[in-house]
């Protein structure tokens, strides 16, 4: 045998005695109790942030494009699981028809959807936020039509913003308003200054 193949046998052969040695006493002693402190630190959960989808909410996207009418029209389980008769007080009427036009967040164990209501001579619709229970916790009216077209609400979503444009034709003092508003942390519509 070499010198280093020397050195290197008895090398492993005492790290291997060593180690059989180490596991035969951890084996044999008894366990003793020990005086141990488990600190348990706060972990800090951040909740995901709500980012609201960006959306124009006017004729041309809503009525002209057909957005509206073509969206998914909300049964009879989802209109009482999805709280319309709270969202809309003349939700009795048995003409309207509902419809969910877009969901623009879900997580965080919240969902804020489009609620849209369609009628021949009006067309309304709806920002509403829900917990993850479905139940309703706010919504604002975020467009409107009618036939006479004295009345109009237009909306824009952008960086979690609503800027709600109101034209009323029969308030001469103030027929043009802006409302601007964001989602607050308890998924309400906070009006903004």
């Amino acid at each position: 045998m070499t010198p280093y193949l020397k050195t290197g046998f008895y090398f492993f052969s005492c790290l291997f005695f060593l180690s059989a040695c180490n596991d035969q006493q951890s084996n044999s002693e008894p366990e003793k109790a020990k005086d141990t402190v488990v600190a348990v630190l706060p972990v800090e959960v951040k909740a995901e942030p709500v980012v609201l989808k960006d959306a124009v909410l006017n004729e041309k996207n809503l009525i002209s494009n057909h957005r509206l009418t073509k969206s998914v029209m909300i049964d009879a389980g989802q209109y009482k699981l999805l709280s319309v008769k709270a969202i809309d007080s003349t939700a009795a009427e048995s003409n309207f028809k509902y419809h969910i036009i877009d969901s623009l967040f879900s997580g965080a164990g919240h969902t804020i959807l489009l609620i849209g209501r369609e009628y021949d001579t009006e067309n309304i619709v709806w920002i509403a936020a829900y917990d993850d229970q479905h139940k309703l916790i706010d919504r604002r009216q975020v467009y409107y039509d009618n036939a006479e077209g004295f009345l109009s609400i237009e909306t824009t979503i952008k960086n979690n913003k609503l800027i709600i444009h109101t034209r009323n034709d029969f308030d001469e003092t103030n027929n043009h308003g802006v409302d601007s508003f964001r989602l607050d942390n308890d998924f309400k519509f906070e009006k903004l200054k």
